[in-house]
């Protein structure tokens, strides 16, 4: 019966991650059926992401979105979840899509605050979006959400400096559609959509000040609306 035990079991859990058989993935799944415990352990849940398959990678995110997952968070690190979940939407672009639906829909707190995470780490246009849409829809301010460093990861790049060997650099990446878009709720939005937007577009401004502007990026989002911005009340 010891040997059932998800703790004597962690060389198994995390030899199957590297195995290339097709059953693998099976043989994982039956293991957390028998023991739910499994779904608790680090080396049972880092296999899912050393599949590196499309499959392993669904059955990775639909664990975090059960009852199940939402009782033993506390007994997960959820923040390395996070950056697992961000790791395996920047792969698969299928399960980003999915991951957004399932956001729109959730009723869980950890596991809206996981799928939270993973957009925060890797964002999109689109996954920004959502965020603004659900927090507003939440009645959350700018400083109650991860969109400041969403929109801080997707508008700033890093690479290898040109003037010192070892260090890196900060760049300013234009995001031209994003902030039309998001003026376009400034816009058009609800009231708590609108007031959200707003904020989105201040903390946009203020990270450009800091960083510097990106080429060929306007200074406003959508002259054509002839709104103007910044805006004033």
């Amino acid at each position: 019966p010891h040997a059932s035990n998800p703790w004597n079991m962690t060389y198994l859990s995390s030899a199957l991650g590297y195995s290339p058989h097709p059953n693998a993935l099976n043989v994982l799944k039956q293991l957390a059926e028998i023991e739910p415990g499994f779904l608790t352990e680090h080396e049972w849940v880092h296999a899912l992401i050393k599949m590196k398959t499309l499959d392993a990678a669904r059955e990775f995110f639909d664990l975090t979105q059960t009852q199940q997952f939402s009782i033993n968070a506390s007994q997960m690190n959820v923040v390395d979840m996070g950056k697992n979940l961000s790791y395996l939407i920047s792969e698969f672009p299928e399960l980003r899509q999915e991951v957004y639906q399932a956001y729109r829909g959730a009723t869980l707190t950890r596991s809206k605050e996981l799928i939270e995470r993973a957009i925060e780490e890797t964002p999109d246009t689109e996954g920004i979006l959502v965020l603004i849409r659900e927090c507003a829809s939440d009645g959350r301010s700018l400083r109650n959400t991860p969109l400041y460093p969403a929109i801080r990861n997707h508008i700033i790049g890093e690479r290898a400096s040109q003037h010192w060997i070892g260090a890196n650099e900060l760049y300013s990446i234009p995001a031209n559609e994003l902030r039309k878009a998001i003026f376009e709720i400034f816009r058009t939005g609800n009231e708590n959509e609108a007031q959200l937007a707003k904020e989105c577009l201040v903390a946009f401004d203020e990270i450009r000040d800091q960083y510097g502007l990106a080429e060929l990026e306007p200074r406003h989002p959508d002259i054509g609306t002839k709104v103007p911005w910044p805006f004033v009340e």
